[in-house]
C-alpha cells in the first residue's frame, strides 16, 4: 500500500529510576506518514520500560521510516497482455522478520 509510506517520529519521556516510557506522542511537525500508520506505531511501541532506569527524567525521540514497495502484480495494468513473471525475492540478511522491520533511529537527550 504506497499510501502507508512515510516517516513517523514519536517523542516520549523515560521516567527516572523505573525507565518506564510515558507521554508518547506523534511529533506532527516531523512526521510525514498518514495518521493510520502513526496510530499503529503508537500501539506497537517497544516494551513499556528501558532497563536500567536512570536517576533523572529522560526525553527521547524515535523515528521510523516506512518505504512502500510496489509488487509487479500491483504495477501491472494491461489486462490484454500476459502478466510478467514475478522476480525472485532477495534472501533476508538476518532472518525473514528483518525484511518486514522498518528502520528505526533513536535519539536520547
Amino acid at each position: 500500500m504506497p499510501a502507508a509510506a512515510g516517516i513517523v517520529v514519536v517523542t516520549f519521556d523515560v521516567e527516572p529510576k523505573t525507565g518506564r516510557l510515558t507521554n508518547a506522542a506523534i511529533d506532527t511537525a516531523r512526521t510525514t506518514a498518514p495518521d493510520a500508520v502513526n496510530q499503529c506505531v503508537l500501539l506497537q511501541l517497544p516494551p513499556p520500560a528501558i532497563a536500567p532506569g536512570d536517576r533523572k527524567l529522560g526525553k527521547a525521540t524515535w523515528s521510523w521510516d516506512f518505504v512502500a514497495q510496489v509488487t509487479p502484480a500491483a504495477a501491472y495494468t494491461d489486462a490484454s497482455q500476459p502478466m510478467p513473471p514475478a522476480p525472485a525475492a532477495p534472501a533476508p540478511t538476518t532472518g525473514a522478520a528483518r525484511a518486514m522491520t522498518p528502520s528505526r533511529r533513536a535519539v536520547f537527550r
